[in-house]
């Protein structure tokens, strides 16, 4: 992996010229496969090439229609086609706002049309992502409290999943607003995902799959916070916790995955759904909560002790102790690539340690 072009503060100054001081500052820093930066901004979404010159820091605007890495480039460049492929032909105007971009690697493309027209969202992948996302045709969702934000289509010639709004509000607003939501409804949702009958050819999600993220993930934050390095060693000695493997897991599961209403939740971006332990996906949703307690300066994370409970995640147990380290480790390596978190990274880091000494 290439070191980064500067330092954290180098990088939003020179953003800060481009995009202004707030969105430079919540800027999320990457690093990809082949050791390339880039720094995105969110709302509007935008995504900057970033390469050290004779000044320090350059930063260069790159555009999702124009990455032709991404099959689903070619439709963004024209939108008679896109629409024509969407099936809306009454001439109206397409407006493509995108929501989240890795260049060469995914496009989140929220699709409407002048007027009170449809909402639809286009997910554009790479070749490999979007054939593992063929296994989203045979999944089922249970009609009591969860629902799916299964894609309406899959586009093979562009690699690009059609999916439809999910009904209800966003988890996230409601979690970094203070809200109190019913983490029952929650819980049990979370319940009936786990038992949703699967093909047994998903990849399965081991012990060694989370610490391999999580190890991951802190090397990219020690970049930027180099006393993360000794945390990422910590992690890879962590003994085995013994995880199933018949549940079906989700594997990325955060508020921002989640859309609830008044006893329904939606369940979106399940593309890499696998065959695991559900306590993964349950572990990661509680320390998100609390995590957002965190961010808004709260006293106390009730309702993700509340939520913990109700998914009868037990304190005191030292396998899932090991787990909520690991998951707490792997997001300071997160916030380690937000300069604005770099106080809450070290905080994280710091509190998966001592879980860890706690346990072994």
């Amino acid at each position: 992996m290439n070191g980064p072009p500067g330092s954290a503060e180098a990088v939003t100054r020179v953003l800060a010229e481009i995009v202004g001081g707030e969105a430079a500052r919540s800027c999320v820093l990457r690093c990809d496969r082949a050791g390339s930066w880039t720094a995105t901004t969110s709302t509007p979404c935008r995504v900057f090439s970033l390469s050290a010159d004779r000044a320090g820091v350059a930063a260069r605007e790159v555009v999702a229609a124009d990455d032709d890495r991404l099959r689903l480039s070619r439709l963004l460049r024209e939108p008679e086609r896109l629409a024509q492929r969407l099936g809306w032909l009454d001439g109206s105007a397409l407006r493509c706002e995108v929501l989240s971009y890795r260049p060469g690697a995914r496009v989140v493309v929220r699709v409407t049309r002048s007027g009170d027209g449809p909402c639809v969202y286009l997910k554009g992948l790479r070749r490999r992502a979007f054939a593992r996302a063929g296994v989203l045709r045979e999944l089922r969702a249970p009609s009591r409290r969860l629902a799916l934000a299964l894609p309406t289509a899959l586009w093979e010639d562009v690699h690009a999943l059609l999916v439809p709004s999910a009904p209800g509000d966003s988890l996230h607003g409601h979690l970094v607003a203070g809200h109190q939501v019913d983490v029952r409804v929650i819980a049990e949702a979370l319940r009936e995902l786990a038992g949703i009958p699967c093909p047994s050819t998903l990849p399965r999600r081991s012990f060694a799959d989370e610490l391999a993220s999580a190890t991951k993930q802190l090397a990219l934050g020690a970049t930027w916070l180099p006393q993360l390095g000794d945390l990422a060693q910590r992690v890879a000695r962590c003994q085995e916790v013994p995880l199933g493997c018949s549940d079906l897991v989700h594997g990325d599961l955060h508020d921002k995955q989640l859309f609830v209403s008044a006893d329904r939740v939606a369940c979106i971006d399940l593309e890499g759904v696998s065959l695991g332990d559900a306590r993964v996906d349950a572990v990661n949703l509680a320390e998100h909560f609390a995590l957002r307690a965190h961010q808004r300066g709260a006293s106390d994370s009730s309702q993700a002790a509340e939520l913990s409970l109700a998914l009868r995640l037990d304190p005191e147990d030292r396998d899932l102790r090991c787990l909520r380290a690991i998951v707490r480790a792997r997001l300071a390596g997160v916030y380690a690539m937000r300069p604005r978190w770099h106080a809450l990274a070290r905080e994280l880091g710091e509190s998966a340690r001592a879980l860890l000494e706690e346990r072994c």
